[in-house]
């Protein structure tokens, strides 16, 4: 067993692996974010549906690998943004760190769209 990582570093590996060697606060700082603004809020939906589909692909070859090294756990799910990032360019489709950020987050067009949220934050 290798040394201990923490969540933030394993999930900048896969970060790494399909923006091209960016981490979440490259993301964060690309996009002109504030600390406190999650990476994801500011994403439009096929740049969800890539980040999706990483996460997927590292879940199931981290359970199908049996894996409990924290650094091969890493590598995994850097290969699998990697893998990603491979389909989207073959495909001539647009790299995520290319995509427009939206104008307003998931989170204010909920606040604005759904009076329900609203009551609910309140």
């Amino acid at each position: 067993m290798s040394e201990p990582i923490t969540m933030d570093e394993f999930f900048d590996w896969g970060l790494r692996g399909l923006y091209g060697g960016e981490t979440a606060a490259d993301i964060a700082r690309r996009k002109g974010l504030t600390r406190w603004q999650d990476i994801f809020d500011w994403m439009n939906s096929d740049e969800l549906a890539a980040n999706a589909e990483r996460a997927q692909i590292a879940a199931l070859a981290l359970r199908a690998r049996r894996v409990r090294d924290p650094r091969a756990a890493c590598q995994i799910h850097f290969e699998a943004g990697v893998s990603v990032r491979e389909r989207i360019q073959a495909s001539g489709g647009v790299l995520p760190e290319r995509q427009p950020t939206p104008e307003k987050s998931c989170v204010q067009l909920r606040w604005e769209l759904d009076p329900g949220y609203r009551d609910q934050m309140n």
